[in-house]
């Protein structure tokens, strides 16, 4: 039987998520809005998994709003009672994304001021880099990542993409991405998740439902493309 189309199965490109995320700004709806929607939505997966959590965790935050959408997690965590600390690797560009740190820091979430132990158990939720990926990855992050698979593998889940993969072909940005367990695809699947050679920087596959209306998605099934079922990560 053919996959319907909905959003459990229809697969997007980068252009395709930006199209569908205007539409929602344009109707009123807040960037920040939406922002909180993303974070409440994977902190609530990772919270109905406290095995995942039990060592703590490392959150990654990169400079645009996959940052921020890392920073709405980690707070969430840290009032769950869940210990917490935060990595900043490059300068926050983006004014919303400095709100969230500049509040996590009030809230008492530690701010890292070197890179984490990449041997350390505490779980690493990488939020450095998002939809529209384009530049290999610096070289001291692509290090970090390199080793933190050697020293911990299995012990890194990436927010809606690994950084350093590019969400609409099945290319690594370089020689080396975030090896994910599990990547938490935030709204729809991106399509470049789901070819083959991407497979072994993705991990389990986890979509983020944000209970958007179906609107958002009017006349999709006509150009997007599906994905076969899959078994969600446990």
């Amino acid at each position: 039987m053919w996959p319907p189309a909905d959003s459990d199965h229809l697969l997007v490109d980068a252009a395709s998520i930006a199209a569908y995320e205007q539409r929602l700004f344009d109707s009123g709806m807040p960037v920040a809005a939406l922002m909180e929607k993303v974070g409440l939505a994977m902190a609530a997966w990772l919270l109905a998994r406290r095995d995942l959590l039990r060592h703590g965790v490392v959150v990654l935050v990169g400079p645009g709003h996959n940052g921020g959408d890392g920073l709405v997690v980690a707070r969430e965590l840290h009032l769950a009672g869940v210990e917490v600390s935060l990595w900043c690797p490059l300068p926050i560009r983006k004014p919303l994304t400095a709100e969230h740190l500049r509040h996590g820091e009030w809230l008492g979430l530690q701010r890292l001021a070197d890179e984490p132990e990449p041997g350390g158990a505490a779980l690493w939720l990488d939020a450095v880099f998002g939809l529209g990926q384009s530049r290999p990855l610096p070289e001291f992050l692509a290090d970090l990542f390199r080793r933190r698979q050697q020293l911990q593998p299995g012990s890194l889940i990436s927010l809606d993409l690994p950084s350093g993969l590019c969400s609409d072909q099945e290319t690594v940005l370089g020689e080396q991405a975030a090896c994910p367990s599990v990547t938490l695809s935030v709204g729809w699947i991106k399509r470049g998740l789901c070819l083959d050679p991407a497979r072994p920087w993705v991990g389990a596959l986890v979509r983020i439902d944000l209970g958007l209306p179906p609107s958002v998605m009017s006349n999709a099934a006509a150009v997007l493309p599906r994905r076969l079922p899959v078994t969600e990560a446990c």
